[in-house]
């Protein structure tokens, strides 16, 4: 059985094309754009892993990532995602507890690297 990817963005057409790309490399891959959606689809199709947006209108990737820890004992792995690399938002993540940082724009291999790195964790 493939592995299960949950893209997380409020741009609809970022949401499309990762998931798009994702499931030609063999993923299963669905996408959402809020809070609630995100953990109810974390509750029942129970993804591996959470490419999440930090930046989001309503809510941050930072209060998403702190409801995935308080909700699940075992939540999946949660990568964030962000067009801003500052070192200030790489120690945020840190010390958020995400598995990984992806910086927008990115390619496909990069993604395919850091799943791999994160999956094998």
């Amino acid at each position: 059985m493939s592995q299960k990817a949950l893209i997380v963005d409020d741009t609809k057409l970022i949401c499309d094309i990762f998931s798009q790309q994702l499931v030609a490399c063999g993923f299963q891959a669905r996408s959402c754009n809020s809070l609630d959606d995100t953990i109810n689809i974390v509750q029942v199709w129970q993804p591996d892993v959470v490419f999440l947006d930090l930046r989001m209108p309503g809510h941050d990737g930072f209060a998403v990532i702190e409801q995935l820890h308080a909700k699940f004992s075992a939540p999946p792995k949660v990568i964030a995602v962000s067009g801003e690399a500052s070192g200030l938002v790489r120690l945020q993540v840190e010390e958020a507890g995400f598995a990984g940082f992806l910086v927008k724009p990115f390619r496909i291999a990069q993604v395919l690297a850091i799943l791999k790195k994160v999956l094998a964790e």
